[in-house]
């Protein structure tokens, strides 16, 4: 398994053409949901709205942005669940966010560490920045699921 981290731009623009994926499209609230490039190859797309933020934000943030919508573990469990779901028919999972730079590499570290890509979990922790909230959120979802460990 292969994972393809990206910025929304890129997402729109791009596809990693003649490999079976799928694409973890990330957006921050209250922008649209992105218009992420799919062709013949994409499997499906899922779409999830929430903060770059790593906890309940002050007051400071909700008087300029509002109340925040924080990545949740009904959030992990979709994507465990939607990764699971296409797991034998895919060899890239594609994760955007808005810059590429903290909740995609959190989704994508977490995938790869519960997927024993250890490697790959690690390199996203020494070039990028990952949402630490995101990924150990999901890190949960996912080892609590590792009885069923798929193979």
């Amino acid at each position: 398994m292969r994972f393809r981290v990206v910025n929304r731009e890129e997402a729109c623009r791009w596809n990693p053409v003649g490999e079976p994926h799928v694409i973890i499209s990330i957006h921050s609230p209250p922008d649209e949901k992105a218009a992420v490039k799919e062709n013949e190859f994409t499997r499906a797309v899922l779409h999830l709205g929430f903060h770059d933020l790593d906890q309940e934000p002050g007051f400071s943030w909700r008087k300029v942005y509002g109340e925040p919508i924080m990545f949740t573990p009904a959030m992990a469990q979709e994507i465990a669940d939607f990764v699971a779901g296409h797991y034998h028919e895919i060899s890239v999972i594609v994760v955007h966010c808005d810059a590429g730079h903290s909740r995609s590499p959190a989704v994508a570290a977490a995938l790869a560490y519960r997927y024993d890509e250890l490697e790959t979990s690690n390199w996203f922790f020494e070039h990028r920045c990952p949402n630490r909230l995101v990924h150990r959120m999901l890190l949960n979802v996912l080892m609590d699921e590792g009885t069923r460990r798929i193979s």
